[in-house]
């Protein structure tokens, strides 16, 4: 297997609101098995600790300007969940924002081609089109969809070029696509520190074709925790698209969803109606959703980009969660 490499990542910052509900109780530990922490490869460190207590591993560390933030993490059914996720401040009690939620995950992966746009120049160039030199270049592709198995070009995809008629791997093929959640075989932990930033691996978990471990981050001096899957894969020229998102959370009457539209118009949904069954769509400017609960607020958004590829329109979908 190849060197794990991060390919799967969310922040999920939390912030304290201006008024804090006082009267909330912790939620007592829900029963699960006994996790077991490594923690050789961390040191303390003023505003950054892990402790391991009845078989709960906590994270506390200084955030933002006064508050401070608590997470516990548990181990139930063989999956890592957040036992309790709590802030709190010099002029601010403690608030419980969250218990027993857990990190959720779903991929679906295809097929990578490579397409007339690369085999135009190649062929003019007299390059012959081995097994290598597709799989060298077929990662620069910008018009690729792995998901479309329409006969016809997918409706953003150039028509072919003349002369070229034979691209490979074409047509595309049901069976190529899959679609999995993340499934967790989990009963250890790692922890590490690295200057500011206090991690904790859980290996053991799987997604779709990846196979890995998941990595819980937080950073001194924020209110910032960041989830994600490092993990790889044995199949050759996976293309894949992900979600990951946080479930669990601990809803009343006067909780709310809020973000900004992409007409830069802030818009709230209340939670008091029928539960949708379905995703639901929402369109949220800069990727952020923020959820009302418990006197506190969570927010969830993707981390920056380490790359940037060309795009021609900027185009918000709807996936935020």
């Amino acid at each position: 297997m190849r060197t794990p490499r991060p390919f799967l990542q969310g922040l999920l910052p939390l912030a304290a609101v201006v008024a804090l509900a006082s009267t909330l109780a912790n939620p007592l530990s829900l029963a699960g098995q006994a996790l077991t922490c490594d923690l050789s490869g961390y040191t303390a460190a003023s505003g950054l600790s892990a402790t391991m207590s009845g078989g709960l591993l906590t994270l506390d560390w200084q955030g933002a300007g006064t508050e401070r933030l608590s997470l516990s993490l548990a181990v139930r059914a063989g999956t890592p969940r957040v036992d309790e996720l709590a802030i709190s401040s010099s002029s601010t009690p403690r608030t419980v924002i969250a218990s027993d939620a857990a990190f959720e995950f779903k991929i679906v992966e295809g097929f990578r081609r490579i397409s007339n746009q690369q085999l135009v120049p190649l062929r003019a160039l007299d390059v012959e089109l081995t097994s290598e030199v597709v799989d060298r270049y077929k990662w620069d592709v910008f018009w690729d969809a792995p998901l479309d198995l329409r006969d016809a070009p997918p409706q953003n995809n150039p028509p072919p070029m003349e002369g070229v008629t034979d691209q490979p791997g074409l047509p595309r093929s049901a069976s190529e696509i899959s679609r999995a959640d993340a499934s967790y075989a989990v009963s250890t932990c790692r922890v590490t520190r690295d200057g500011r930033t206090l991690s904790v691996a859980f290996p053991g978990m799987r997604l779709g074709s990846f196979a890995g471990e998941l990595v819980i981050s937080v950073y001194r001096g924020t209110n910032l925790i960041r989830a994600e899957a490092v993990a790889s894969t044995e199949l050759p020229s996976v293309a894949y698209k992900y979600d990951v998102g946080i479930t669990g959370l601990d809803l009343n009457e006067e909780s709310e969803v809020r973000w900004r539209d992409i007409a830069s118009q802030m818009q709230a949904y209340g939670l008091r109606g029928p539960v949708n069954e379905d995703h639901v769509v929402l369109r949220a400017a800069n990727r952020l959703v923020v959820a009302e609960t418990n006197g506190g607020a969570l927010a969830a958004f993707p981390p920056p980009h380490t790359f940037f590829w060309a795009r021609e329109i900027e185009i918000t979908v709807g996936n935020n969660w």
